[in-house]
This record gives C-alpha cells, sequence and structure tokens, in this order.
C-alpha cells in the first residue's frame, strides 16, 4: 500500500492524466468505489489546490502510516520487552524469594551469632573476673610463699637431720640384720637338731610301741590261759559238787573223803599256778610300765626342752619383729613428712608458676625460687631413697614371716607328737 501511495505521487507530481484510473487503482485494496462523474473534466476536479491538499493528505496518510508501522513494530518490540521483562520479572520473583529466604537463615543464623556473642561476651567477662580473682590469689600466694620461705628452709633443715637419723638408723638396722642374720643360722641350726631329736624319739616311740604290742599279746595269751584255769577250775567245782551230793545220796563218806582232797590238791595246785603266772606277769608288765614311762618322760623332756629353745626363739623373732615395727613406723613417719609439706593456712601449698612473674621478681625472690626447686629434687631424691628402703624392708618382712611360718609348723609337728 505504501509502494502505491508513492506512485500515486509520483504520477501527480509529473502531471500524468488518468488520474482517476491510478485512484481506482489505489482505492482498489480497500474496496472503497468512488464514482467520479464523466460529465467533469479532470481540470475541475484536479485543480492546484485540490492537489497540493490531496498532496498534503496523501502526505499525513504516509506519515500516519509510517508512524502506524513504527508504532506497531514498537508495539510489537514493546511485547516483546514486556514478555521478556514479564519472564526477568518471574526469575527475579524466584530469586527474589530465594534472597529473602537465604536473607532470612542468614538473618537467623545472625541472630544466632550475636546470642553466641553475647554469651561468649558474658563468659568472657566471667572468665576476666575469675582471672582477675587468680591473679589476686597468685599475689596473695606468692605474698605467703615469700613470708613462709624461713619457715621452709627450717623444716627442710629438720628434714635434713631426719635423713641424717635415718641414714643412723639405716646404719643399725643393717647391724642388727646381719646379727638377725646370725641368730637365725644358730636358729637354724637348733631347729635341725630338734628335728633329729624328733626323728630319734619317733624311732623310740616306734621301738616302744613294738614292745608295748608284744607285752600286749602276752597278757592276750596269760589271760586266756586264766580264762583256761578258771574254766577247768569251775569244771572241777562241778565235779566236787555232784561227787558229793552222789557221796551224800549213797552214804559213802568214806569214798568222799578219798577223793576229796585229790580234788582239793589239784584245785589247790591249778589255783597256785594261775597266782603264780598272774603275779609273774604283773611284775614283768610294771616293770616294762615303768620302763617306758622312764623313756617316754625322757622324750617329753627333750620335747620340753625343744619347746623351750622354740619360746626362747620365737620371742627374739618378736623382738626383732617390734624393732623392725618401730623402725618401719619412723620410716613411715620420715616418708610422710617428706611427702606432706608444710601447709599453708591449713592446706596444702600450691605448686605456683612463677615463670609469667619472673620479670617483675627481684634477684633475691628469684634465689629464694631457684632454692626451693633444688630442695624439692632434693626432697624428690630423698623420698626414692626411703622407697627402696621401704620395699627392702618388706622383703624382709615377707622372708621373716616364711620363717615364723615353718617355725610354725615345726613347732606344731612337736606338739602333735
Amino acid at each position: 500500500m505504501t509502494a502505491s501511495v508513492m506512485e500515486y505521487l509520483t504520477m501527480v507530481a509529473m502531471g500524468r492524466p488518468n488520474m482517476k484510473n491510478t485512484i481506482n487503482e489505489l482505492e482498489a485494496p480497500t474496496q472503497i468505489h468512488c464514482p467520479i462523474p464523466d460529465t467533469q473534466p479532470a481540470s475541475a476536479i484536479f485543480s492546484p489546490t485540490v492537489g497540493i491538499l490531496l498532496t498534503i493528505l496523501v502526505c499525513m496518510i504516509i506519515l500516519l502510516l509510517w508512524q502506524n508501522d513504527g508504532l506497531l513494530q514498537g508495539a510489537r518490540q514493546q511485547q516483546e520487552e514486556n514478555a521478556s521483562l514479564h519472564k526477568t520479572n518471574s526469575e527475579l520473583t524466584t530469586s527474589m524469594a530465594e534472597l529473602m529466604e537465604k536473607g532470612q537463615k542468614e538473618q537467623e543464623e545472625a541472630a544466632k551469632e550475636v546470642a553466641d556473642l553475647k554469651k561468649t561476651d558474658a563468659e568472657l567477662k566471667t572468665d576476666t573476673q575469675s582471672l582477675k580473682e587468680e591473679v589476686e590469689d597468685l599475689k596473695k600466694t606468692n605474698s605467703e610463699l615469700k613470708t613462709d620461705g624461713q619457715s621452709h628452709e627450717k623444716e627442710l633443715e629438720s628434714f635434713r637431720r631426719i635423713a641424717t637419723n635415718l641414714k643412723e638408723c639405716n646404719s643399725e638396722l643393717k647391724t642388727k640384720a646381719q646379727n638377725f642374720e646370725s641368730e637365725r643360722s644358730e636358729l637354724e641350726l637348733g631347729i635341725a637338731t630338734l628335728k633329729k631329736d624328733l626323728v630319734d624319739s619317733e624311732y623310740c616311740l616306734d621301738a616302744h610301741g613294738t614292745l608295748l604290742l608284744g607285752t600286749t599279746m602276752q597278757l592276750e595269751t596269760t589271760r586266756a590261759q586264766l580264762a583256761a584255769a578258771n574254766y577247768t577250775i569251775s569244771d572241777l567245782r562241778q565235779c566236787l559238787t555232784g561227787l558229793e551230793a552222789k557221796d551224800k545220796h549213797d552214804q559213802q563218806p568214806s569214798e568222799v573223803k578219798k577223793i576229796n582232797p585229790e580234788l582239793v590238791k589239784t584245785a589247790e595246785s591249778h589255783e597256785k599256778r594261775v597266782q603264780d603266772l598272774q603275779d609273774s606277769e604283773r611284775a614283768e608288765t610294771e616293770e616294762d610300765v615303768e620302763i617306758l614311762k622312764e623313756e617316754l618322760w625322757d622324750i617329753k623332756g627333750q620335747l620340753n626342752t625343744a619347746g623351750a629353745l622354740l619360746h626362747d626363739a620365737l620371742s627374739e623373732l618378736e623382738r626383732t619383729r617390734r624393732k623392725r615395727s618401730s623402725a618401719r613406723k619412723a620410716f613411715a613417719a620420715a616418708r610422710e613428712k617428706v611427702i606432706t609439706l608444710p601447709a599453708i593456712s591449713g592446706q596444702r601449698p600450691r605448686m605456683v608458676d612463677v615463670k609469667p612473674y619472673a620479670h617483675s621478681m627481684k634477684s633475691s625472690d628469684k634465689k629464694f625460687v631457684d632454692d626451693v626447686a633444688l630442695d624439692r629434687i632434693k626432697l624428690q631424691e630423698f623420698r626414692c631413697v626411703l622407697n627402696c628402703k621401704d620395699a627392702e624392708l618388706e622383703r624382709k618382712d615377707a622372708a621373716l614371716k616364711h620363717k615364723d611360718g615353718e617355725i610354725a609348723m615345726l613347732r606344731g609337728q612337736g606338739e602333735g607328737i
């Protein structure tokens, strides 16, 4: 359509006569029919003024069409831009929602961090207060350590004296241990002798038991013979009783007188024989019993002597144990004094690290701290020595308990014998 308008304007400018056809051609696409009467001439209709007006009108139409085309293109671009803006808006809305969620999360995290920071600030304030209190305590403890330095030195001097005394006690204990070893060897010899005496006594008892067994068998034989003799005497008495009854019944006193003396003699001889056997067996038995009693009294005397020796050995061991117990108590007391250092205000002194305050300490205080450190090292060495001595005493105590057990076992064997 724009091209047709341009052709029309060109023809008007060139003055071509077929304007009707041109107008018809121009109006053909829009289906607008403007019949122009053929009676009027073209010059009357298309005057120059009308041509100019038409030209202006066409130009305005062209401008309007061009502007409309530009507006349509601008509308299309605006529509496209609106679509892109709508898309961008949706994306921005989505991103805005995400950003809002993220911002809310970050705000919550920031609130948590603020709460944590507030809590940390409170804890730091508390820690600062506690550190201030600890600094005050350290200053107070430092002053107390300075004031108690002389007492520490005095107690260390007393510890040194105790160590000297313990060394002397250790030497005495060594001498006593040597004496105890010699006494123990003597006791072992005495115990060996007692064992030998006990073995000999057992052999003697076995021999006496054999003799007693033989004597018992002889007594049993004698009892059997006495029983047989008593049985014979009872038979003879029954016979005599029967004969006497028969004699009385038959009235034959002469025969009774003849029989009775023989029976009486036989009975008397049997009774005399039984009495002699009983007297001889009793004398032999009494003699054997007296011999056994004398031997048993000898064995009892030997056992009493061994018991007295064991009692003396046990009493000596008890005295040695008491001495050892007193020495161990002295060691334990010294060890307790070494382990429990002197207290400050009824409490154990704290091991204060003075390195942070070394730059502000005087030379005398530094020397005092060094001396205290050296004394602590010496005390640790002395504690190690005491532990060694204590272990040695425990070993000796275990050995003595073992010996006591052996002596008690031997004593039980002696009492059983």
